[in-house]
C-alpha cells in the first residue's frame, strides 16, 4: 500500500522545479496560493495532484485547457455523489488495487475514463511489521511497526505515482483548500461545498520489495509513453487490459533506494526533516545494487508477516466493494428519481 509520503515543494516553486528537473512544461499551480508541505502526509490531509486539462475531466480550469494543472486535493477518494464528507471516510480509498481498474467497475469505471492523474511525492514510507512475544512486563504480544522511506536515488527527483481524482459537491460547507493550508487573506474563500480528493493506484510489489510490502505504488516517468497515454483523456478514453498492464507495469527500481528511518513517522502528527533521516540497522538495504547477507531472513517473509498481509489486502477489497456498493444503490436512487419512481426520504 501506499498510505504516507512526503512532499515539501513550495506551490510557487512547483511549476520551475518540474521543469528544470523533469521537464515538465506549461503547469499552473490552482489552489492553494500557499502550499500544505509535510514530511508526514496521510489520507484526509491535502497534497499536489498532477493531471493535464482536457475537454473531458470535468477540471473547471478551461482557460488553461491543454496544460498541466497542479492543483492541492484532499488524499482519500471521495466519491463524486458523496454528498456528507462526515458519512464516509478516505481511509477506505487512499489506494485502489491495479486489479480492480476494469470498465465495469462501479467505483473506479467512471474515473479511469476522464479523471486519471499522477501524485508527485519526493518519497514515501512502508513498515514491517514485528510481533513481538508476551513477556511478564507486557502481557499481550506487541506488534513493532519500523518505518522505511522508499526515494529515488538521485537527489531533487521526484516520484509521479499514478492515481485517480474525483470532485464532489457537498450539502455543507467545509474549510476551504486556502484555510486548510494556513493562506487567508480578503480574497480567500474561508469555507466552500467542493471538495477534490485522490486516490494512489497501487500494484504487486517485485520481488526486491517485497521483503517490505507485498504492494507498491505504479510510478510514471515523465513525458514516457505511458505518461503521455495515462494523462491523455481525450485522446485515451479508455484502455484494454493489455494496454492497461503496459501503462501501469512496474517501475524499474534500480534508481530507487529505500532505508529504516525514526519511529516518529508513525505517529500522523509528527513533521520535519528528521522523519526522513537514516538510522542504522541490520535491515537497511540500502540501494537495489546493495545487496547484504543478513538482509536474507527479510527478504524471505514468515508466514505470519504473508498472513498479515493476505489480511491488509483482503480488508481492502473489502473496502472497495463497501463503497462500490454504496455507489451502485446511489445510481439505483437517482435512476428511480428520474423515472418518476419514490423518491428515498418519501419511502
Amino acid at each position: 500500500m501506499c498510505g504516507r509520503f512526503v512532499f515539501t515543494i513550495e506551490a510557487d516553486q512547483i511549476p520551475q522545479v518540474f521543469k528544470d528537473v523533469h521537464q515538465i512544461h506549461n503547469v499552473v499551480v490552482v489552489l492553494p496560493r500557499h502550499a500544505y508541505k509535510s514530511y508526514n502526509i496521510s489520507p484526509t490531509n491535502y497534497s499536489p495532484v498532477l493531471y493535464k486539462n482536457y475537454s473531458k475531466n470535468e477540471s473547471g480550469d478551461s482557460k488553461h485547457k491543454g496544460e498541466y494543472i497542479a492543483r492541492y486535493m484532499k488524499f482519500g477518494l471521495l466519491p463524486s455523489w458523496a454528498k456528507d464528507q462526515k458519512k464516509f471516510s478516505g481511509y477506505r480509498t487512499f489506494n485502489a488495487r491495479k486489479e480492480s481498474l476494469k470498465p465495469s467497475s462501479r467505483l473506479w469505471g467512471s474515473y479511469m475514463k476522464h479523471q486519471r492523474c499522477v501524485i508527485p511525492v519526493e518519497g514515501y514510507y512502508e513498515w514491517i511489521h514485528e510481533k513481538t512475544p508476551a513477556s511478564k512486563k507486557a502481557k499481550k504480544a506487541q506488534v513493532n511497526k519500523r518505518p522505511y522511506y522508499i526515494r529515488k536515488q538521485e537527489e531533487g527527483k521526484v516520484l509521479f505515482l499514478a492515481g485517480l481524482w474525483s470532485r464532489s459537491e457537498l450539502k455543507e460547507k467545509i474549510p476551504s483548500v486556502d484555510k486548510v493550508c494556513g493562506y487567508e487573506d480578503k480574497t480567500s474563500e474561508p469555507l466552500t461545498n467542493e471538495v477534490c480528493s485522490f486516490t494512489i493506484i497501487t500494484a504487486s510489489a517485485p520481488k526486491q520489495l517485497k521483503w517490505l510490502h507485498e504492494r507498491m505504488p505504479i510510478v510514471l516517468e515523465p513525458n514516457s509513453e505511458a505518461w503521455n497515454k495515462w494523462l491523455d483523456v481525450d485522446a485515451n478514453e479508455s484502455f484494454t487490459q493489455p494496454e492497461l498492464e503496459e501503462i501501469l507495469k512496474h517501475y524499474d527500481i534500480e534508481d530507487l533506494e529505500w532505508f529504516e528511518v525514526s519511529q516518529e513517522v508513525n505517529n500522523t502528527k509528527n513533521d520535519g526533516k528528521q522523519l526522513i533521516e537514516r538510522i542504522n540497522s541490520e535491515g537497511d538495504k540500502g540501494t537495489t545494487k546493495k545487496k547484504r547477507k543478513d538482509d536474507i531472513s527479510l527478504i524471505l517473509p514468515t508466514k505470519k508477516k504473508m498472513k498479515v498481509e493476505d489480511d491488509h489486502a483482503t480488508k481492502q477489497e473489502e473496502d472497495e466493494r463497501a463503497t462500490a456498493s454504496k455507489e451502485e444503490t446511489h445510481s439505483e436512487n437517482e435512476k428511480i428519481t428520474e423515472e418518476g419512481g419514490v423518491k428515498e426520504e418519501e419511502k
